[in-house]
């Protein structure tokens, strides 16, 4: 039943980020497929984060973290 839900927790944000891509707000050489698997992971392990007692301050600094990972991450905010 997990398998399933992430499954189609990947589809959808797959399904987000082809529309982003569409309106370019993703820059057109993104794999959509590994964008939406590394969205998950970092989710994953933020909600593991918060249930162990995070603070907001520190998920956000991972947010940004992941973000400024991404190779387009920096100036898709400049």
């Amino acid at each position: 039943m997990l398998a399933a839900v992430r499954k189609k927790t990947n589809e959808r944000l797959r399904k987000r980020f082809a529309k982003a891509k569409l309106d370019r707000d993703l820059p057109s050489g993104v794999d959509l497929g590994t964008l939406a698997r590394f969205i998950q992971k970092i989710g994953w392990g933020m909600a593991v984060d918060a249930q162990s007692g995070a603070i907001r301050k520190d998920l956000h600094r991972t947010v940004a973290i992941a973000l400024n990972a991404l190779p387009f991450g920096k100036a898709g905010r400049e």
